[in-house]
């Protein structure tokens, strides 16, 4: 990779050569053409030829740069990153290299080669230009000529001095459009293309150092880092399989473990549903048994309320009987008394039938108001004897409710037991105690229809 020359002592031994080649056959041309010139387009033709050798001076120094980096990466193999160009081309390659990835060098060439190149053409662009500029000069010189042939044709005959004029218009113009054409031929196509094929020669030598040094760096260290990865690859896939055996191993136990705790669970809600059942059978023995209780509770105490309404009626009715008797008597005897007095006398009659009329009248008044005390006090006491019923009712009524509120929560927790794992089951006990439910509630209706049937027999 170590060359004689760098790119830029090449390209000043081409343009020196060229350049004393060139002057020293013709100068005298190049002198003459410049007073020669009157249109001036061979001077635009130096300047843009100045441009162009700046711009390849400045290709050829870059390119010696790039060589300097690239014999230093050959010798150092330490790619600095900040260091643009080759070096961070080939930071990037060792990064990829490093990561075990495959690493397309061209591919990372393809940029840093379109700059390069892009650069050279514009050298031969500037070729061109030159070679077209002349062309235009040398239209431009046929145009003067043109015009002082017409000016010579005018002044034929007429004004010696017209036709001198436009001879010389003429000889001016013929020279303008040769030495432009001339410059730019020289300068453009000879010179600046020789300068041009120089640089192309530089960047396409640095181009294949480059290939070759990734060719002997980058590719082996991409071919080794492509064996590590592929035995990486192995031992990860040897892994994975370690792994997955493992795995399904632990499946396999956890699978096991989930087969016990169901079977234990199941077993767990065999005794809970047996207790359940046991402990229900006794709620509802014990319910039924205090509901009975307070059945037989009532109807002892009905009896008990009844007893004595039934003597108070008794005796009511033997008092009316022997009320009633005392005033047919007395009513018979006031009748004879009356029959009596009839035969007397009539006044003596009408003072007795007005006392008869008020005597009986008070005593009927006194007999009413008797009767009225009587049945206060038969309605006092059917009250009385209601007051102590209507409790015992109430209470009844409490213990029912209470018998179903607690059939009621049984249900809500054999409900939420069924749905964990015993569906079938639970819902069969649901319905069973949904309808012992229904059992105690007909029995706490016709509870409250006893109760109502032995009031209206009280009363």
């Amino acid at each position: 990779m170590k060359r004689s020359l760098s790119p830029i002592m090449r390209w000043c031994v081409v343009g020196f050569v060229l350049s004393v080649l060139i002057f020293s056959v013709a100068w005298r041309y190049i002198a003459a053409g410049f007073e020669a010139d009157g249109s001036r387009i061979s001077f635009l033709i130096v300047v843009l030829f100045g441009i162009g050798i700046f711009y390849s001076l400045g290709i050829a120094l870059r390119v010696s740069g790039d060589r300097r980096r690239l014999e230093q990466l050959d010798a150092e193999r330490s790619p600095d990153e900040g260091g643009g160009g080759l070096h961070a081309m080939f930071h990037e390659a060792v990064r990829l290299v490093d990561q075990g990835d495959e690493v397309d060098f061209r591919g990372l060439m393809v940029s840093y080669q379109d700059r390069l190149l892009g650069s050279v053409r514009g050298v031969s662009v500037l070729s061109g230009v030159l070679i077209t500029v002349g062309l235009l000069g040398t239209v431009v010189g046929l145009i003067i000529t043109v015009s002082g042939i017409s000016g010579v044709l005018n002044a034929v005959g007429q004004d010696y001095d017209a036709v001198i004029q436009g001879m010389n218009q003429t000889v001016e113009g013929m020279g303008s459009a040769f030495y432009t054409t001339f410059f730019g031929g020289l300068l453009g196509g000879v010179l600046l293309r020789m300068l041009y094929l120089e640089n192309y020669r530089s960047v396409t030598a640095l181009l294949s150092d480059c290939e070759q040094l990734s060719a002997r760096w980058i590719m082996p260290l991409s071919r080794r880092a492509g064996r590590l990865t592929s035995g990486e690859v192995d031992e990860a896939l040897a892994d994975v399989q370690r792994t997955l055996k493992q795995f399904s191993n632990e499946v396999e136990a956890v699978s096991g473990s989930v087969a016990q705790g169901r079977a234990a669970i199941e077993g767990q809600l065999q005794v809970v549903f047996a207790d359940a059942r046991e402990s229900f059978a006794k709620l509802m023995a014990s319910e039924l048994e205090a509901l009975a209780e307070g059945i037989r509770a009532m109807g002892r105490v009905l009896a008990e309320q009844q007893e004595p309404l039934r003597a108070s009626l008794e005796a009511s009715q033997r008092s009316m009987a022997e009320l009633v008797a005392d005033q047919t008597e007395r009513l018979s005897a006031g009748m004879e008394s009356v029959a009596l007095a009839v035969e007397e006398g009539q006044e003596p009659l009408r003072a007795s039938l007005e006392d008869t009329q008020r005597s009986m009248a008070e005593l009927v008044a006194g007999q009413l108001a008797q009767l009225s005390s009587g049945l206060q006090g038969l309605v006092d006491t059917v009250e009385a004897g209601k007051a102590p019923l209507g409790a015992e009712l109430e209470q009844l009524g409490s213990l029912v409710q209470a018998s179903v509120e607690r059939v009621e929560a049984t249900v809500a927790l054999a409900r939420r037991v069924e749905q964990q794992q015993r569906g079938q089951q639970t819902r069969e006990l649901a319905e069973r105690l949904q309808q012992a439910a229904a059992l105690l509630q007909e029995f706490s209706v016709v509870g409250g229809d006893s109760d109502e049937g032995t009031d209206g027999e009280a009363a």
